[in-house]
């Protein structure tokens, strides 16, 4: 297993580091698709929010998992923790097979 690490930078960009590395537009939110060679997926979507009186603290990011498949649900670690160069801003670690890609979802 390998660790991706998914996180937003500045207001527009979502970061991926880690087994895989890309960084990919979110201005507006963003979907992407992170797949083992195998064919299980799930999705990672980003938004920069800016929503004060919800959140309290002001802007930020918000990271949210979620599958395309939830009958089976997914056999990876999903785990919560800060940005790798920004403690302030949340980041979401995924355990995942090797050979795992991230790729923007397009509908």
């Amino acid at each position: 297993m390998s660790a991706i690490t998914f996180y937003g930078a500045s207001d527009d960009l979502l970061e991926v580091e880690g087994a895989f590395t890309e960084e990919f537009d979110a201005y507006g939110g963003v979907t992407v698709v992170v797949e083992a060679p195998s064919g299980e997926s799930l999705w990672v979507r980003a938004v920069f929010d800016t929503d004060v009186p919800l959140r309290g603290i002001g802007q930020g990011w918000v990271l949210s998992v979620l599958h395309p498949d939830p009958v089976h649900g997914w056999q990876w670690p999903v785990t919560f923790g800060a940005r790798p160069d920004g403690p302030e801003d949340p980041a979401l670690i995924v355990e995942c097979p090797e050979g795992t890609t991230v790729r923007e979802w397009v509908q």
